[in-house]
This record gives structure tokens, sequence and C-alpha cells, in this order.
């Protein structure tokens, strides 16, 4: 059996890997397989994600999948790329191609949208991908992003909703509130049968002083694109990334979480998120998926944009 975990982005998907990548000797002696063809260092099966976006790939690797799922058809195979969330219909075609004649099931979780954009946001304007101040990357986000529903539809399509693990990524949902101890359960183990403490959540995003000190300082270096040396671009965005980061570390100041979203925000991302659970339900078994306490909640307007000038 493979399992094929879909993502998406941000939704726990670096903890599961680095968990899956760093106790292999324990899944092994439950008969869990996590393979190493196509995993990059950080753990994450990346490189069978590439061989989709190559036109020009025969999909080795996805081949050697198959093959070990024929060789151990008793084992269960297991395979994660939060990349998974954006293949096209042809990409998805191509590994039920591939993995003709073994038996296959994806899992996927699902999370709110208002935390889904305030993760992007503070994850991109970390990593030097996003400049722009949060209302500015909310509506960008919603116009180029498509619902989560439809990406999952696209795989349920080619391999059946019966064959579809979709999990809330919600910690009231979450088995034990623990994303790592959700996932395998998901695949019929537990960090008990396995003998593995709980241990701390990877990708763990920054305080938002952080993050928008970075972004400011970030924005200031998008004027020297025109240097043209993405090599020296790169060594800096690092350099401002760890000294902002120690910075704030060092600053003893306390970081409470803080409120991105707008009130009329946080209602259009209530309206998506019922939208997305009133058709996954319509495909999934009962008891389906359960509403975030936060989509129930009266949002409140924001006092301020959380910013640092």
């Amino acid at each position: 059996m493979i399992y094929l975990h879909i993502g998406p982005h941000k939704t726990g998907s670096t903890s599961i890997q680095g968990f899956m990548a760093a106790h292999e000797g324990q899944l092994a002696g439950q008969d869990v397989h996590y393979p190493d063809v196509g995993r990059n260092r950080s753990g994450g099966h990346y490189l069978l994600r590439a061989e989709l976006r190559d036109k020009h790939s025969d999909l080795p690797g996805w081949s050697v999948l198959a093959a070990m799922d024929r060789a151990r058809p008793q084992a269960r195979h297991v395979v994660s790329c939060e990349g998974f969330e954006n293949c096209t219909p042809r990409h998805i075609s191509a590994v039920a191609k591939a993995l003709q004649g073994c038996d296959v099931r994806l899992i996927g979780y699902f999370r709110e949208y208002g935390g889904l954009v305030q993760s992007q946001y503070l994850q991109l304007s970390r990593i030097c991908r996003n400049i722009e101040d949060f209302d500015a990357f909310f509506e960008r986000y919603f116009e180029e992003n498509e619902r989560l529903y439809a990406k999952f539809e696209r795989w349920a399509e080619v391999f059946g909703w019966e064959c579809m693990q979709v999990r809330l990524f919600d910690r009231s949902s979450l088995v034990a509130g623990d994303v790592v101890e959700d996932f395998l359960r998901a695949i019929g183990l537990s960090r008990a049968a396995l003998k593995v403490e709980n241990g701390s959540e990877r990708n763990v995003a920054p305080p938002w002083q952080t993050v928008e000190m970075m972004r400011a300082v970030f924005a200031e270096f998008g004027k020297l694109s025109g240097a043209d040396n993405d090599g020296w671009m790169g060594t800096m965005r690092t350099q401002v990334r760890v000294a902002c980061e120690k910075a704030f570390a060092e600053s003893g100041v306390e970081a409470p979480k803080v409120q991105y979203l707008s009130r009329a925000q946080r209602l259009h991302c209530n309206a998506l998120t019922r939208q997305d659970l009133g058709d996954f339900n319509a495909h999934l078994a009962a008891p389906g998926l359960p509403c975030p306490p936060c989509v129930d909640e009266e949002p409140v307007e924001r006092l301020a944009m959380p910013t640092v000038s």
C-alpha cells in the first residue's frame, strides 16, 4: 500500500516529514517504509514532485516506488510532499499511470482560510518572497490561489474519494493536538507503537515583530535588484534574516500574537471555509470534517495594522 501525503502548504508537512525521516528504523519495525527515492535533505519527496513538472521525464522515481510496492505489498510505503497540492490533472494522471496496480491512499489536511493566509504571509515574508503589507498580500493571495477543495478534488477525480483522507488542521481536531500523531494515526500507527516521545514542531513562524522587521529591510534590498547578483543578494537576505531574529530575541520584548485579519477579511475567510467544508462533506464518509471553532466566533475589528515602520 502506498500513502501519498499531498500537504497542502502550512499544515504541518515539515514536522511530519522531519519525524518520518528521523525515525526510519522504528517505522521499519512496524513495516512502514519512508523511501529515500525522491527525498531531499529536508525529508520531503520534492524530487518526485520535480519529476512531474519535467514534461520529458519518464518518472524514474515513481517507477522505483511502484516496484517497491509490488515487492512488498504488505508494507505501507509513505510519500510526503506539500507541493503535490499544486499538481495538475496531467501530473496526477501520470502518477496514476506510474502506480498502476498499486493500492494508493491519499492523505491531506484542510486548514481554515484565516489561519492559512496569515501563516502564508508570515512564512513568505520571513524568507523574502513577500514585501507587501498584509492587506495587499491578502488581496493578491485570493486572486492567485484557488480553493483548497479544488486541489483535493483533482486527486479524488483520479483515485476516488473513497481513497482520500481529508483531516482538519486544527488543534481541537488533531489527535492529541499534534499533527505528527494525527498523521501516524491516519496510516495506522502512533508514537506509542513506535516508542517515540512527543517532539517539537518544525518550521514555526518567528514573532510578528521579527517578520515585519525583515519585510521592511527586504523591501529596501529590493531596490538593489538591479545589481544583478543573485548570489550576493541571497547571502544578504540570509544575513538580514539572522540579524533580525537575533535582534528581537535579545530585545526582551514580549511577542504576543496579533490579529492581521480585519473583520471583513475574517468574514471572507469564514465564508470560504464553510463552502469548502460543505463540498468536502458532500463526498467524505461520515462524520466528515467539523467546523473549526474560530469560524463560528464573531470576528472583531482589527485595531491597527500589525507592522514595524
